[in-house]
């Protein structure tokens, strides 16, 4: 399994719905689909075991990629009909790195009239039938829908009326990018290109927390962070593919650890910015979100990251996909399953006041932050907060009856620490306190298997 699919919340049914890349037919990558799985905590989960959505038409007969979900029917409206929107495959190979072939990727719909329990594909499909023709595009794909009112506002558009979609992709040998479409409010499967989200270039790293953009984008979402008192924070998560080189979290690999390269080539981002009058530029593309601060969502191996609005808790909770990337294919299959989701997060304003220096830099070099100069010479500084979402208290409160790890290291100590817990489901507080030189801060967590040692890195 890798992506997860059209998460979401069905208020009817009080069910958490979430879709994922599933092969049926092995744990080697191919034959994509949809698994499915349902939940009432987000803890707990009910796994379908049949397909969600197969590729069963000749627009997706080899794949059934990643998508997102609304609550409207096809008309707009609200009358119990699920939406779901997703990329239909009908050529492969498709890679970054590789020649586009138009057509490859297609935006096709379907609807479910139960509640999500089964799918009708339109015969309207596909309704996209590929990028703007305008571009030499890298990809393609991984549709994601939602109300923008930032978006909506910038072009006068009715704010609650209004569904954005964005496709992930990259425009060649310029910039990885989102491409950026209103959808009909009469009719969800007419979607209006209104230009590309961002031109950030190829592989710029404004700094190193801001993480390698890469040269192609996927599973890219939207997001509007509100907190009390807090001006909003409009922001795009992303997961960055061809990286120049490798990302902080990524220098791991030691002899004799059984660890693939595959992490180095991508990683997951996040960017915050402001809209733009659309216009065209030099070489004709419209640019409508400029990138002002951001930086890296995971530093582990959390990747293809979806999200969607909670009405339980009024936030916006992300859910990723990690690969089994730390294994070798024999102990892969040993084991017979492959790539896993992520718990769920939920996604916040940090702020900071009062704040005069950072350590060993200046505040203008840490581009993960919004710096807002106030009286006296200091600064407030706001990012982006990832937390776990508050049902996982549950989880915790089960972790617990098998024990915690509890550590605390030393000032300015290096510590080789090994503790052997045995069991899935652990939990590890860490107090650190660092030396004015101290400048990286990690931990490794290696899971016993044989004679190997797989990496998870956790910063």
């Amino acid at each position: 399994m890798n992506d997860p699919c059209a998460p979401s919340y069905d208020s009817r049914t009080k069910l958490y719905h979430l879709g994922f890349q599933w092969n049926p037919n092995g744990n080697d990558w191919g034959d994509i689909a949809w698994g499915h799985a349902t939940s009432n905590d987000l803890v707990s989960w009910t796994v379908c075991p049949d397909t969600w959505l197969s590729p069963d038409k000749p627009y997706d007969q080899l794949g059934v990629f990643t998508g997102c979900m609304t609550d409207l029917n096809l008309k707009g409206e609200r009358d119990g009909t699920l939406t779901c929107f997703y990329t239909s495959v009908n050529h492969l190979p498709i890679s970054w790195d590789i020649d586009y072939t138009y057509g490859s990727e297609t935006l096709s719909v379907a609807t479910s009239q139960d509640a999500g329990r089964t799918w009708q594909k339109h015969d309207c499909n596909p309704i996209l039938p590929g990028p703007p023709k305008q571009y030499e595009v890298t990809a393609w794909r991984d549709p994601f829908v939602s109300r923008w009112p930032s978006l909506a506002e910038h072009f006068n558009l009715p704010n609650q009326n209004t569904l954005f979609g964005i496709i992930s992709g990259g425009i060649r040998n310029r910039t990885p990018t989102s491409f950026v479409y209103a959808l009909d409010s009469k009719n969800l499967t007419k979607w209006q290109f209104l230009g590309i989200l961002a031109d950030v270039g190829l592989n710029t790293r404004r700094s190193r927390w801001s993480g390698d953009m890469g040269q192609n984008w996927e599973v890219s979402t939207f997001a509007t962070i509100t907190e009390a008192d807090q001006k909003p924070m409009d922001v795009l998560i992303m997961s960055s593919q061809g990286l120049r080189s490798p990302s902080t979290t990524t220098t791991i690999a030691k002899p004799n650890l059984c660890h693939s390269t595959t992490r180095q080539s991508r990683v997951q981002l996040w960017m915050s910015g402001t809209f733009q009058t659309p216009k065209d530029d030099i070489i004709g593309r419209r640019v409508l979100m400029s990138h002002e601060f951001g930086g890296i969502l995971d530093h582990g191996c959390c990747y293809a990251a979806n999200t969607f609005w909670d009405p339980t808790i009024e936030k916006h909770v992300v859910l990723g996909w990690s690969a089994e990337d730390d294994l070798s294919d024999k102990l892969r299959q040993l084991q017979d399953w492959s790539g896993m989701l992520t718990l769920p997060r939920v996604l916040g304003i940090q702020t900071l006041t009062n704040v005069s220096e950072a350590r060993n830099v200046t505040l203008s070099e840490m581009t993960s932050f919004e710096r807002i100069l106030q009286a006296g010479g200091l600064s407030t500084m706001r990012t982006l907060s990832i937390a776990p979402h508050p049902n996982l208290e549950l989880l915790r409160a089960r972790s617990k009856k098998e024990g915690l790890v509890d550590v605390t290291l030393m000032t300015g100590v290096l510590h080789n620490l090994a503790l052997l817990h045995p069991s899935s489901q652990w939990e590890m507080k860490c107090e650190v306190s660092l030396a004015k030189s101290c400048s990286k801060f990690e931990i490794r967590v290696a899971h016993l298997e044989g004679k190997s040692f797989p990496l998870k890195t956790v910063m």
